[in-house]
């Protein structure tokens, strides 16, 4: 069977696609670069590596249709004619009419929330954070040159199932984790207010931070993230507004801020501020604004960007904890057990919160743990049972649960009221039954204790030899509270 004349050529990898794509963007943006939020790379000349069509791939991000036309009209005085959506919804193409000196290239341009645009930028990530499925992929390629004789809709077509594949298998392995956009904003305005709380050894997450570092954010909108700054806790001189500051993002939705159900979950969590909450409720009052701001910034959806594709190279692995996690919380909820996320922010390596969304209970933090996840879900439980232990406090004060001093140092302590007493057993509580639950070793129980929380072995000690449900945890609480009055 003879060739085709529209002979397909696949090569190895050349560095200068990269360099190619930057000269083609750069020229792009100067022409539509204020109607777009980014221009980026895909396919596969976009993946350092693989093999690839030596043409460079290029997608012009557009924040709404509403800007479609004017884009239209600026490429065509230079060149360029608009093909429709090449039988692919919400995809833009435009073709090249005139001579340029750059190297063969497609252009197209998406919505922010078009769907082949997600599709597209998921399949880019695993190739770029997965070098196994990059060869393979590879390979398979390399075998259909040999196989479709130049025929190029065979080859795309033959390519389909693989790449359907990875898409589903990344969705699949995502869908467990919560991606907030409106908390990478906040993430990203702490960060560049100076804190930098992140695991300085993470190269991919110290790079992004030191991009955002450079962004040019207004005075006014630092000094704001600034306010975060409480320093009532030496080791986390942005407790307790930091975690607050996280966890409101997701009483945020189309600009909207639900500051009534937000201040709710707070007072649930006995979580209260040290300066004030009248000061506290004027700050976080601002959040719809200060979130407006930065969405605006023009690097910042590529920021975003690169953000999730960090993250998508941890899934795999992340995925497996979030279920083992799920499944062990079952064991002690039974039919009650609550709905569980994860919610990824790479910016605080060191600590951990938790919102409560409806009935999903979301944590925050670097990477998910086991311990944690199911440490979050128990504030729930024990808080079920608050008037329970604020008697106990009232009457018997700390009653050896704790260290006052080191309660006071990490912040779990603002004073020695009823209410601080209450926090401060609870935690104990909590820390005590996820420990065992996660079936961690006694190590990590005296942990705990060398932390201020002393009685968090004496309490495990009884959880692991009685191994109380969810339905009698009440009995279990009055339990060690009779042998801690004993004790004392």
């Amino acid at each position: 069977m003879p060739k085709l004349e529209n002979t397909l050529i696949v090569v190895p990898y050349d560095p200068n696609w990269k360099t190619e794509f930057e000269r083609i963007r750069d020229y792009l943006m100067e022409q539509i670069g204020d109607l777009v939020v980014e221009i980026k790379h895909v396919g596969s000349t976009s993946v350092p590596g693989l093999c690839a069509k030596p043409i460079i791939d290029i997608v012009a991000v557009m924040e709404s249709y509403e800007v479609f036309l004017a884009i239209v009209s600026r490429l065509e005085k230079v060149g360029f004619q608009h093909e429709g959506d090449g039988g692919i919804k919400e995809r833009e193409v435009f073709k090249r009419l005139v001579p340029d000196d750059f190297m063969n290239y497609h252009f197209y341009v998406y919505p922010k929330d078009s769907e082949e645009n997600r599709r597209q930028t998921i399949f880019r990530n695993a190739l770029l954070n997965n070098k196994d499925i990059a060869d393979e992929y590879g390979k398979l390629k390399m075998r259909l040159i040999e196989e479709v004789n130049g025929d190029r809709v065979l080859y795309t077509n033959s390519k389909t199932e693989f790449i359907i594949g990875v898409i589903n298998k990344a969705i699949e392995n995502s869908m467990k984790i919560e991606m907030n956009r409106n908390l990478f904003y906040v993430l990203a305005g702490l960060v560049s207010s100076g804190a930098a709380a992140y695991d300085h050894n993470d190269a991919d997450v110290s790079a992004l931070a030191e991009h955002i570092g450079n962004l040019d954010i207004s005075d006014n909108i630092k000094t704001w993230f600034a306010r975060a700054r409480t320093g009532q806790v030496e080791v986390n001189p942005y407790w307790p507004r930091g975690s607050a500051l996280a966890t409101a993002c997701f009483f945020v939705e189309n600009g909207t801020f639900d500051i009534a159900a937000f201040i709710s979950f707070i007072e649930s969590a006995a979580v209260s501020d040290p300066i004030g909450m009248a000061d506290f409720r004027g700050w976080i009052s601002e959040l719809t604004n200060v979130l407006l701001y930065m969405e605006k910034l023009s690097e910042m959806h590529s920021l975003w960007d690169e953000y999730n594709r960090i993250i998508d190279g941890r899934i795999q692995k992340w995925t497996f904890i979030i279920n083992k996690a799920i499944d062990t919380a079952k064991k002690f909820y039974g039919n009650n057990t609550p709905e569980m996320s994860f919610s990824p922010n790479l910016f605080a390596a060191y600590s951990t919160d938790f919102v409560r969304v409806g009935n999903k209970i979301i944590t925050i933090a670097a990477e998910p743990d086991v311990e944690s996840m199911l440490h979050e879900t128990l504030h729930s439980v024990v808080a079920t049972y608050r008037d329970k232990i604020m008697a106990f406090s009232d009457k018997y004060g700390l009653a050896g649960f704790a260290n006052r001093d080191k309660m006071m140092e990490f912040g779990y302590m603002e004073d020695d009221s009823v209410a601080s007493i209450t926090h401060v057993i609870e935690e104990c509580f909590v820390r005590s039954v996820s420990v065992i639950l996660a079936g961690k070793s006694d190590g990590q129980l005296l942990v705990h204790a060398e932390y201020g929380c002393d009685s968090v072995p004496f309490i495990a000690s009884h959880f692991k030899s009685i191994r109380p449900t969810v339905n009698d945890f009440g009995t279990f609480i009055d339990t060690i509270f009779e042998n801690m009055i004993k004790v004392k």
